[in-house]
């Protein structure tokens, strides 16, 4: 059967879906989002997907959102899962169509449905951090050319694209740091004080951590296009 055949058979199912039962989230009531930010901070770095960049105010500091993704276990759905597998196969032929409006539809509509069906559900937790001119800004994804490929560099090119050769990655600017960008950063210890209470139960004004490094980290490989990054299997 033709691949444009085979999409008009199938495409007028995603109507049916919606008959099956979509999974139900985990109650977020139980998570300690105080406790659990206190942990996140002891540690060597705090990593998230940036959710929003913006002036901080007169002086023009950046201020950028991180949001660590909070796992929580929870039971799968049957139906949820039914839903995903047949969102799947509708996926594959859409693809064989070459369709790209379709493709784009129905692979929205698949990670949707696999984060539905899975065993797991994220819990966001923002982090606003200060990027001013004491911050080391660094990159570990590898600058590509213009095949799209990574680029050959020589020893001078890597030195220079390097510079500080004890810091991770290549060096980066502060625009370079976008919205849906992975990234990770590190708590300025020598400067950081403990959220007076209001605010660690949040009042509207959240607190600024200063940070001594932020690094921008490449994204995982996703099995599917469309696909959630911080859904896992």
């Amino acid at each position: 059967m033709p691949a444009a055949l085979r999409l008009a058979v199938l495409l007028p199912a995603l109507c049916l879906l919606p008959v099956f039962a979509a999974a139900q989230l985990a109650d977020k009531s139980g998570t300690d989002e105080a406790q659990l930010r206190a942990k996140l901070l002891a540690g060597a770095y705090v990593e998230g997907k940036i959710t929003e960049v913006r002036s901080g105010g007169a002086d023009g500091v950046k201020h950028i959102t991180v949001a660590y993704q909070h796992q929580i276990k929870r039971k799968v759905d049957p139906f949820a899962a039914r839903k995903a597998e047949i969102l799947k196969k509708i996926y594959d032929k859409v693809v064989e169509s070459k369709f790209e409006p379709a493709i784009q539809k129905v692979g929205a509509e698949l990670s949707k449905a696999q984060e539905e069906a899975s065993d797991t559900i994220l819990v966001p937790i923002p982090f606003v951090v200060r990027v001013d001119a004491d911050v080391k800004l660094r990159t570990l994804e590898v600058p590509l050319g213009d095949d799209g490929k990574p680029k050959k560099l020589s020893v001078e090119e890597q030195k220079k694209l390097k510079g500080d050769p004890r810091l991770p990655g290549f060096a980066a600017a502060v625009e370079n740091f976008e919205e849906g960008q992975l990234t990770r950063f590190f708590l300025d210890r020598t400067r950081f004080r403990s959220a007076p209470k209001a605010k660690a139960a949040g009042d509207g004004n959240p607190t600024v951590y200063p940070i001594t490094m932020l690094v921008i980290v490449p994204p995982p490989m996703n099995s599917t296009p469309g696909e959630n990054p911080f859904f896992k299997k």
